[in-house]
């Protein structure tokens, strides 16, 4: 029962640290009420969950981000609602730092 809310808890952190103001309450008042699962995706082919190797990259397109790469574990992705992806943010010219987006 406890890998439970720790598996949960994963997808969860990184929105209650980051998020904005919005997205904490619209995702946060969901989780008890309606059942809300989170996940959480950092694992790749190459790099593990070693972060700092992520090779998956964030750009800005609109109001939206166009992701390219690829996860190789997801926690929770095959029952999750919503989704928590790190991937790198590269500004044109410069070199990819982490950041968070919600889905």
């Amino acid at each position: 029962m406890a890998l439970l809310l720790i598996v949960q808890s994963v997808g969860t952190l990184p929105l209650l640290l980051f998020g904005s103001d919005s997205q904490k309450t619209e995702c946060c008042s969901k989780i008890p009420k309606d059942h809300m699962i989170m996940a959480f995706c950092l694992t790749e082919p190459l790099a593990g969950s070693d972060v700092g190797a992520m090779q998956m990259t964030a750009t800005k397109e609109g109001d939206r981000y166009l992701l390219n790469g690829k996860k190789s574990f997801v926690t929770n992705g095959g029952v999750a609602d919503k989704y928590i992806v790190f991937a790198r943010q590269i500004p044109e010219g410069k070199t990819g730092d982490l950041s968070l987006r919600r889905r």
